[in-house]
């Protein structure tokens, strides 16, 4: 398998955390005999693996086995422009066919799917109204108010860890919700720093657009800068800069959370995370896989037989968008761009009429 990894990188050009997605597919297919592809050669089997997935880690599962039988792509067959018909490569083996024809099976499947707006039986199962979502944002804020942190000068950790709960499920309500913006990437591109608008403005364009930052004009004025990577256009690929005003609503939430978590850096992260190394030193930036686990954590205490993640959060919100009200294609293409995402995305992928 390290062979085949060493080729995945050179070819593919992937990095280190798409692989580990990769290796967790392998592992659930191979169980610990992973020293080879022998493991495929058993259809039967991966078969019925494959049948107890969700159609979308079923697609998926077969996306990372046509990589592993053929890691430097010498297999990818072409298509026949006029006829749209399937044009093997000589190096092609059977085992490779037989994949990639389930692949392309599957795929189909789950696009039709995707264009009737059905919710998948994995959203069925942890779907919550979005009234229901905004109630638990109100329990929020509602606790904060009884306990009154406004007229505390210090919170301990686990006031300080609520208050940040009441930060992030705020975030994904009072605002369009987003994908995990706020966290940082492993490479430490796109977190979601905190600065004023002067130290904003001076950075040089190539910064902003790795950055996602807050952007305080004053205390009743603050917006949201997201950088290139967050913003996708129809066709998936990044956009560039886009600014995002934070409503009053909003701004009386992260006044309270600057007010316990002011930095003297020009440029501090908006999330924490809790780091417990020798010297206590917790202020680090949030990860978007901790903003992923802090939000399901979240929701879990309320609604203890589902997993709520980022997605499906969007979709619940932007299903309840398009049926609250009668919406314009303008007001649909605004969603659209604050939530991060393409018109087209929005519509096929996040609305759901079941």
């Amino acid at each position: 398998m390290e062979t085949i990894k060493k080729t995945v990188f050179e070819s593919r050009k992937i990095k280190e955390k798409t692989w580990k997605t990769y290796e967790r597919y392998i592992k659930e297919l191979a169980g610990d005999n992973i020293s080879g592809t022998d493991f495929l050669t058993d259809t039967d089997k991966i078969n019925e693996i494959l049948s107890s997935f969700s159609d979308s880690k079923r697609r998926m599962a077969l996306a990372v086995i046509l990589v592993v039988l053929s890691p430097d792509k010498s297999m990818t067959p072409q298509r026949n422009k006029q006829t749209n018909e399937i044009i093997w490569d000589e190096n092609s083996t059977e085992l490779y066919k037989h994949y990639h024809s389930l692949h392309g099976a599957i795929s189909k499947i789950y696009t039709e799917k995707q264009e009737q707006n059905q919710k998948s039986e994995k959203q069925s199962t942890n779907w919550a109204s979005w009234e229901q979502i905004l109630k638990l944002q109100r329990k929020y804020m509602n606790t904060i108010r009884r306990k009154k942190y406004n007229k505390k000068t210090v919170l301990t950790k686990i006031e300080q860890k609520y208050l940040q709960d009441y930060l992030i499920i705020s975030l994904y309500t009072l605002i369009k919700p987003r994908r995990l913006d706020y966290g940082v990437n492993n490479d430490g591109l796109y977190g979601c720093e905190v600065a004023n608008e002067k130290d904003y403005n001076q950075l040089p364009q190539e910064e902003k657009e790795n950055k996602n930052v807050l952007v305080i004009k004053s205390n009743i004025k603050k917006y949201f800068m997201f950088g290139s990577g967050a913003q996708k256009t129809e066709a998936g690929m990044t956009k560039g800069l886009y600014k995002m005003d934070v409503p009053k609503s909003l701004n009386r939430v992260l006044q309270l959370w600057r007010k316990f978590n002011v930095s003297s850096e020009t440029f501090s992260p908006l999330l924490l995370k809790s780091n417990k190394s020798k010297d206590e030193d917790f202020l680090r930036q949030l990860t978007k896989d901790g903003l992923s686990k802090s939000l399901m954590r979240i929701f879990k205490a309320e609604f203890p037989n589902k997993k709520i993640s980022a997605q499906i959060l969007r979709t619940i919100f932007k299903t309840h968008f398009n049926k609250s009200y009668h919406k314009t294609i303008a007001e649909k293409k605004k969603c659209a761009e604050e939530m991060g995402h393409s018109f087209q995305t929005g519509e096929l992928h996040y609305v759901k009429l079941n």
